[in-house]
């Protein structure tokens, strides 16, 4: 039960990371309004973040849903764990659930997982000259990430309402408001700053 416990919290903190930068990457790439798209654009900080958030999550969603025997927090490993630990657990997830659970996971688009590892392998191999523009050019689209997140939280909602018999929820309106917030406020900065340009103007006139 400790090596489900210790699997089962390591993949919450790499969700929890992966969640958090859905969200800011989603603002960053689908601003509110026109004035915080020309912020972004002009600002070294929020493209250098725009492409940091985004590089995140490429890296998170990959230990998470690529079926790869090396890494540690890993979906697969965690479903295949609860299926031969029946008796440590309890018996608390049937074959019917492990079977649901198998085929939540396997029925993740296998063009957007495809994707995510060629956008993984392009971001280890040139991490010098690669920016967010490789969701485009690597034909996924934010939506299809999110899907792909989506059915990862699920599935470990399941697990939890299972195992520890309570809901488990990631918190996201608060990502998606720190980016948001941060951005009005540079806004707002710059506002302010060209006012007090066009006052300075206007005394020396």
């Amino acid at each position: 039960m400790n090596e489900i416990k210790s699997k089962l919290k390591g993949i919450v903190k790499i969700l929890g990371i992966a969640n958090r930068a859905y969200f800011i990457t989603r603002y960053l790439h689908e601003p509110k309004n026109d004035d915080h798209a020309g912020i972004i654009l002009n600002s070294d900080f929020l493209r250098f973040s725009k492409y940091s958030y985004f590089y995140m999550l490429v890296i998170e969603l990959n230990k998470l849903v690529i079926n790869n025997q090396s890494q540690k927090y890993n979906l697969f490993k965690l479903i295949n764990l609860l299926e031969n630990n029946k008796n440590e657990i309890n018996n608390k997830i049937s074959k019917e659930k492990i079977l649901e659970l198998k085929n939540m996971l396997n029925a993740i688009n296998s063009r957007s997982i495809s994707s995510l590892k060629n956008l993984r392998d392009k971001l280890y191999a040139h991490q010098d000259n690669i920016n967010s523009d490789f969701f485009s050019e690597n034909n996924l689209t934010l939506d299809e990430v999110g899907r792909v997140l989506s059915t990862a939280k699920e599935i470990i909602r399941q697990i939890y309402l299972c195992l520890e018999d309570e809901d488990f929820k990631f918190d996201i309106i608060p990502e998606i408001t720190i980016a948001e917030r941060h951005i009005k406020r540079m806004v707002d900065l710059q506002s302010k700053e060209l006012e007090l340009l066009k006052l300075r103007i206007d005394r020396k006139k």
